[in-house]
């Protein structure tokens, strides 16, 4: 207004005289502080007076109106009058587009003047007013109410609930399916476009400000009329939906629905620190954006399975996959690495041909890419053994479709690749045992396997433990071998048995990394943090093992 002299003297004349108008187009008029207040604001933004305002006659210039289709009908009537009352030479033009893309017009593209709205400015497009190095100021010039029209035609509704209302917009065709005295005519709706604040608040006031709060009954009801019946049977046979609790069906909603899609991603960094720009950038986006801070890392995101959709994708089945194969890399490693460092070095003089080779062998299989070890892994447990590790050997598998790329090659690939390190610190664990402690149970007459299980073996067994963590801590963090022998990429099926097909977190993270997409790229961030506290509560709880072993003994 203080670059075009005309807006100014157009909106002064609108709130002197829409008072008497609004009325006769058919809505309420402002509380008299709303109109004081009004005027004050125009006052500020202008630096006149209702007695200066004559300053800005004669007034020239076009000027453009953009928004609400409600307010659009007043805009309409006060421009023409504002025209024949003389002293304003120009053209107003008065669009009906929406609220929303009023404001997108007025602070993004800056190609009208005026805003006509329905709602209050919202905070994305305020913050890129700003940034455009523009103050935007709001009049308030009446009070909407929402009506329920009916055709003239229509002699049997007088009065509608709640209820009846929302089944109107949702489920029902026809008059009878909402109230069973009523004929079974059509229903024909009329109703303002997606980008209408009226339509915006109607849904509010009707059907609440949040989706998946609604009544389990008019979610249904939502789904029945937005899902094909076939879609509708599947879901019903994998689970009744009488039988789904409110926030089961809310999932469905969003998933089946809703299906909102990301279509720009700002950082941590960046949503704190350069708020004002991310929300003027935001003002860009098409209209129906909403912007909304999102954590990646959340309880959904723990408990959902692979999705092609990064909104809805989660990583339950690659932790559990990290988890069948951690387990059977434990289960094999750790019993034959601590006995074979207790022969090594209980029972082993080191001197012999054979236990040198062995020796050697195990120093330098340490010291191997782990890579090589999927490619043994290949060739031993997914080629020459798949019959067994693919389960077709004990029949729990299909031969047409069974293959040894399972969740068993991937446990023994990487219990062989940890055993030499699980061997090594067992043998310094126990070399670090006092001489004296085994002198003493030999000079009590023990033998050499009682010293060993009842005196060495319970002396080691903190520094056995710690080297263990440390190998399942490398086992449950590997994707090389596990990508040779056969990890999937993709899968949504949590795995069930030893036999069965998986992805690990690692190699979750590593297909995720992949993508081009900056939305996959956090959801790898999430996974990775996700990795590092699962690390985080499998060390924890075995160094809780180890010291209590350590104080007993």
């Amino acid at each position: 207004m203080e670059n075009k002299r005309a807006v100014a003297a157009y909106i002064n004349y609108y709130l002197n005289n829409v008072t008497g108008s609004i009325e006769d187009i058919g809505y309420f008029s402002a509380s008299a502080d709303a109109q004081q207040e009004s005027f004050t604001t125009w006052e500020r933004a202008t630096g006149l007076t209702q007695s200066t305002a004559e300053n800005l006659y004669p007034a020239t210039g076009d000027i453009v109106v953009s928004g609400s289709s409600t307010v659009a009908p007043i805009s309409r009537q006060m421009a023409e009058n504002f025209q024949a009352a003389g002293g304003y030479t120009g053209n107003i033009t008065v669009e009906s587009i929406g609220t929303e893309a009023g404001f997108k017009k007025f602070c993004v593209d800056r190609s009208v003047d005026v805003v006509d709205a329905s709602i209050a400015i919202p905070e994305v497009y305020s913050a890129a007013c700003i940034n455009a190095a523009m103050s935007p100021v709001t009049f308030q010039i009446g009070t909407d109410a929402l009506p329920l029209v009916v055709s003239t035609k229509n002699t049997f509704v007088e009065a509608l609930t709640t209820e009846q209302v929302q089944r109107i917009f949702t489920k029902a065709t026809t008059w009878n399916e909402v109230d069973q005295a009523w004929p079974a005519d059509k229903i024909f709706r009329f109703i303002p476009g997606a980008e209408s604040g009226t339509l915006d608040f109607f849904i509010e006031e009707v059907f609440g400000t949040n989706l998946y709060e609604q009544p389990v009954e008019v979610m249904n009801e939502i789904l029945a009329a937005n899902l094909s019946a076939g879609r509708m049977r599947a879901l019903e046979a994998e689970k009744p939906m009488a039988t789904r609790s409110q926030e089961e069906i809310g999932k469905i909603l969003q998933t089946e629905v809703v299906k909102p899609k990301v279509v720009q991603t700002w950082g941590l960094f960046e949503s704190i620190f350069r708020r004002n720009e991310v929300l003027a950038e935001a003002a860009t986006l098409p209209a129906g954006t909403d912007l909304v801070f999102k954590s990646w890392l959340n309880w959904n995101f723990l408990t959902s399975p692979q999705s092609s959709n990064p909104l809805q994708a989660g990583i339950n089945t690659a932790i559990w996959g990290s988890l069948w194969v951690t387990i059977i890399a434990f289960l094999v490693a750790v019993p034959i690495g601590v006995m074979a460092a207790i022969y090594l070095e209980e029972y082993s003089d080191g001197k012999g041909r054979v236990n040198r080779i062995i020796e050697t062998n195990i120093n330098n299989l340490a010291g191997v890419p782990s890579i090589i070890y999927g490619m043994l892994g290949l060739a031993v447990f997914v080629r020459f053994l798949g019959e067994i590790t693919s389960g077709v050997a004990f029949g729990v598998t299909d031969p047409a479709t069974a293959n040894g790329r399972t969740i068993l090659s991937a446990g023994l690939t990487l219990g062989i690749l940890i055993l030499p390190l699980i061997i090594i610190n067992s043998r310094e664990a126990l070399r670090a045992v006092p001489r004296a402690i085994r002198e003493g149970a030999y000079g009590l007459g023990a033998t050499r396997w009682q010293t060993t299980w009842s005196h060495v073996l319970p002396n080691a067994l903190p520094g056995i433990m710690t080297g263990i963590i440390l190998s399942v801590s490398r086992a449950f963090g590997e994707t090389a071998p596990l990508i040779v022998v056969g990890v999937s990429t993709f899968i949504v099926v949590r795995p069930d048995s030893m036999f069965s097909k998986y992805t690990t977190l690692p190699a979750q993270i590593y297909q995720w990394t992949s993508r081009p997409q900056p939305e996959f790229q956090n959801l790898a961030a999430a996974a990775i943090l996700a990795l590092l506290l699962l690390l985080l509560a499998l060390n924890a709880t075995a160094i809780l093992v180890r010291n209590h072993y350590a104080k007993r003994v």
